[in-house]
């Protein structure tokens, strides 16, 4: 039965339309005038006649290249102004910033979306993953795996950090700009015909609710094999729980968004395991007794067959592949990973019309180490490099800003440990810390002191030069408190159990100034001087224009270093934030976000 449950037809099928897709699989095409707008060069003026002229034409008399860079440049501005004009609708779609209540009604919704857009899901080829902690990982690790074995891929996952575009992926890669406005605006279109029909009660969808229909508009159109979707919030009436998957995941459980999903293990285990379905072969992390009870019960309730998969380095075949050979870092990437090969595993037995044999899913199949070894997550146990931009010592001085978004306890434990793992080997001949700051906030929804209890027992084998508290930009959700108040209670916990004093900020501008002013006088350079951005993890960013060997370790710079270090966690956001803040700052801001952004597929 097993067996059985697995044979189906190839999903070969499953390769859909091409990229003509305005042409052929419009369901509400953008009104005429704004396709005009999009389709005509911008026109500017002649100071020699006084009058508008088509930009092209005003440059026909130089060479190709010459009239390319024109186009471009003009190309860009219309992009820019129509990507704002998309961000601010997106925008508008924020109807509720804190989660108070699951939406059980979310499932149900999304599907009237999709049935207004005559969109078919059940084309896609899915890959469904549900968790507490790791499910990004895991999905971004499924993803890398797939596309290394020559799948086209499609990637949903949620949040973003700098750029909404992250959280959809075709092959690895955000969308272009303009692309994903086309596509924006052909949903957005669409369905405010039907929330303005006064005969119909349907509304404009929320904003994950959106994204989630428009992630499914895309995948539905760019040709690719395999969908890989990450769940937003629980699972059983999660606005993804919409699809019918061929193998779906668990990550390790914890208590996370606890007022809406339960205060046991138990009760949020019953969330996640809503995505289960009928026959679908599906697979956990190692979870606790009670969660796993939970687990299997729902699974047998559904009638679905629920492997536990070891971590990968517990894998008794193809075992070649390790820890050491995954690209995101952290003791834990260890347990995603393993479940990321299984999920793999099955669907490529699936793919190919096969039945998956138990003992082939825990395999290290030829080409996933590669796919293991390139995985890139924005925020998660990422080193930003950063050095002056000028100096006489901008050779040997840097600031690295080590940002990890983890929001639960046992996730700021893992990351404490690559930190530590980090400033530790740091203390080599070749550098000499400077500076050891932590920077830390977590909204209202979580247990400040649980999550603060890995960072105090951090500071008193490897203490903190400083201490600083400070929020994300558009924090919210404070327990009823006024955002300072807020920052000032988690604050005043961390003096209380460590005897240190700290201090707060207000926003992430302001610790971005304290932080590069502190470290030009630290490192004797002008209090004006700027920092741009050197390299992520191991990987130098515009090695050329700095003059870089390629063959340099770790930031690429040579002779001895000093390290300005910046331990950011807590918040995602707060590392999104943060992240977009060092950007906007750097010399090419959009160069230096677009190679980010490349870089994390």
């Amino acid at each position: 039965a097993f067996s059985a449950s697995l044979s189906s037809p190839s999903l070969s099928r499953n390769l859909l339309a091409p990229s003509s897709w305005l042409t052929r699989h419009s369901v509400h095409p953008l009104p005429a005038s704004r396709r005009q707008s999009l389709q005509q060069p911008l026109a500017m003026a002649d100071p020699r006649e006084g009058k508008h002229v088509n930009s092209m034409n005003r440059y026909m008399s130089i060479g190709p290249s010459d009239v390319r860079a024109v186009q471009d440049r003009a190309d860009g501005v219309a992009t820019s102004l129509e990507w704002k004009r998309t961000k601010d609708a997106l925008l508008k779609l924020i109807t509720k910033r804190t989660r108070e209540r699951l939406r059980t009604d979310a499932v149900e919704a999304t599907r009237e979306h999709l049935e207004q857009l005559q969109l078919d899901i059940s084309r896609l080829s899915v890959i469904h993953v549900a968790g507490t902690k790791g499910k990004g990982s895991t999905c971004s690790m499924v993803e890398s795996i797939l596309r290394s074995k020559g799948y086209r891929t499609g990637l949903y996952t949620s949040p973003h950090l700098i750029d909404v575009r992250e959280r959809v992926r075709i092959n690895g890669d955000p969308l272009p700009h303009a692309e994903f406005c086309r596509y924006f605006w052909e949903v957005h279109d669409a369905l405010k015909m039907f929330s303005d029909d006064e005969q119909n009660e349907s509304q404009m969808p929320g904003y994950f609710r959106f994204l989630t229909v428009l992630a499914f508009k895309i995948f539905l159109t760019e040709p690719i094999d395999v969908a890989i979707v990450e769940v937003g919030l629980g699972g059983r009436f999660d606005a993804t729980n919409i699809v019918a998957p061929v193998a779906c995941g668990i990550t390790s459980l914890g208590f996370d968004h606890t007022n809406v999903l339960g205060n046991t293990i138990e009760e949020i285990a019953f969330q996640k395991a809503g995505i289960l379905k009928p026959g679908v072969l599906s697979f956990t992390s190692p979870q606790r007794p009670n969660a796993m009870r939970v687990l299997e019960q729902e699974a047998q309730k559904v009638g679905c067959p629920l492997l536990e998969v070891p971590p990968m380095s517990k894998f008794t075949r193809g075992n070649e592949a390790n820890a050491l050979d995954i690209g995101l870092k952290g003791e834990v990437q260890d347990i995603n990973a393993g479940l990321a090969v299984a999920l793999s595993n099955a669907w490529l037995a699936r793919n190919q019309a096969k039945p998956p044999r138990r003992e082939d899913l825990f395999v290290v199949s030829e080409g996933f180490r590669e796919g293991l070894r390139g995985v890139r997550m924005l925020g998660r146990c990422q080193r930003l490099v950063f050095a002056p931009r000028s100096g006489p010592v901008s050779g040997n001085v840097e600031v690295s800003y080590y940002l990890d978004g983890a929001h639960t306890l046992e996730s700021v434990e893992c990351g404490a440990h690559w930190y530590e793992s980090n400033v530790g080997s740091a203390q080599r001949s070749d550098v000499q810390q400077a500076a050891n700051i932590l920077v830390f906030y977590c909204s209202g929804d979580r247990d400040y002191k649980s999550l603060l209890e890995p960072l105090i027992q951090l500071n008193k084998h490897h203490p903190f030069s400083k201490v600083l508290f400070c929020p994300n930009n558009e924090a919210m959700d404070t327990k009823g408190m006024t955002l300072s108040s807020w920052t000032r209670l988690i604050a005043a916990h961390w003096e209380e159990m460590t005897g240190r004093t700290a201090d707060i900020l207000d926003d992430v501008t302001s610790l971005v100034d304290r932080i590069s002013s502190e470290a030009n006088d630290e490192f004797g350079l002008a209090a004006d001087s700027s920092w741009d951005l050197r390299a992520n993890g191991d990987q130098l960013f515009a090695q050329q224009q700095r003059g870089e060997a390629s063959g340099c370790s770790g930031s690429g710079l040579a002779g001895r270093r000093r390290e300005y270090s910046v331990y950011i966690t807590g918040s995602l956001l707060l590392c999104g934030d943060t992240l977009e803040e060092l950007l906007s700052r750097t010399s090419d801001p959009v160069q230096a976000k677009e190679w980010i952004l490349k870089f994390s597929q």
